[in-house]
């Protein structure tokens, strides 16, 4: 909470926040879109985070109001961070490496925020399949990255589209950046418990790639061990966290979500339902071993602190 918010601040302008570990073929494609933008290049910068930098970017930025910096600590949160330490502008706007803004991305999103008196601003991730039969994608797409539910919902929102006014920074501090999923979710929530005012723009949209089968098994292990490891002064205790999973010993999706993305990406019915549903059993146990893990983790380390306190 040390983070001086103001400092280097430029007024009515937007720094872009991009953490990339290894990815940068498609961070290529992000790069471009935003070099696309019809918002005035002189208006924003886009800051690239490297959070391996033994592994420089390979090919030269398409624009010159981009630049890439190094961020050794593994963390996409952390990489944020030295990004927000970096960033000039007085809206801090953040994506991903795997994203495709729309050309209309920040401009709509500030037109959003300014006509709502927004300070925090939640955007519309459109998902690219690769295979539309695959049930792992679909219950990707059912399952993560939907901001209107996640503002609607839990008043939270997630770094793959989110754009937020600087001084929110300055009240709440960083991201947690010993995180490795779901610090976005923690930070836009404190915000709001703090007053921020967050909302669902539908017009600032990027396009993102489906997961497949691995990548959706890697990404619900994440989301299982961090589930345990997110702590505020709100957040629910062990307890309550343990009663969540006993709640969720039928690991099952949500099967109104699932029909809502087949129908709107105008995929094929029928079996594709049938075996997202049954994909989604596997998917929700491996979460609740991973949520388990996490919770022993956790507690491990919170005796440990207590030990040392005394």
């Amino acid at each position: 909470h040390n983070f001086d918010a103001m400092a280097g601040m430029i007024k009515n302008f937007v720094s872009v926040i991009i953490p990339v570990y290894n990815d940068w073929s498609r961070l290529r494609d992000c790069l471009e879109g935003l070099a696309g933008q019809t918002f005035p290049m002189h208006q924003f910068e886009v800051i690239v985070v490297n959070n391996n930098p033994s592994y420089p970017c390979p090919y030269p930025l398409p624009a010159s109001n981009m630049r890439v910096i190094d961020e050794p600590n593994k963390s996409s949160y952390a990489a944020r961070n030295k990004g927000l330490g970096a960033a000039k502008g007085d809206v801090l706007a953040f994506t991903d490496s795997d994203c495709r803004p729309d050309p209309e991305w920040i401009q709509n999103a500030l037109n959003c925020m300014e006509t709502n008196k927004w300070t925090m601003a939640g955007g519309n991730i459109v998902f690219d399949f690769r295979n539309p039969n695959s049930a792992a994608e679909v219950l990707d797409a059912s399952t993560y990255l939907d901001n209107e539910r996640y503002i609607g919902k839990h008043a939270s929102a997630v770094t793959a589209n989110l754009f937020v006014s600087r001084i929110v920074f300055g009240s709440v501090g960083h991201f947690n950046g010993s995180l490795q999923s779901g610090g976005d979710f923690a930070f836009t929530r404190q915000a709001v418990i703090k007053g921020f005012s967050l909302g669902y723009c539908s017009q600032a949209r990027v396009y993102h790639p489906t997961r497949g089968f691995v990548g959706g098994i890697k990404k619900t292990i994440r989301m299982g061990v961090n589930r345990a490891w997110i702590k505020d002064k709100h957040s629910a205790s062990i307890s309550q966290r343990l009663l969540a999973l006993i709640l969720r010993l039928i690991p099952i999706a949500n099967p109104f979500r699932i029909l809502k993305t087949i129908r709107t990406y105008g995929l094929k019915k029928g079996f594709l339902f049938v075996r997202t549903m049954l994909l989604s059993v596997v998917f929700g146990m491996v979460f609740n071993l991973s949520l388990i893990y996490g919770l022993i983790t956790y507690s491990i380390r919170q005796s440990f602190n207590l030990i040392k306190a005394k």
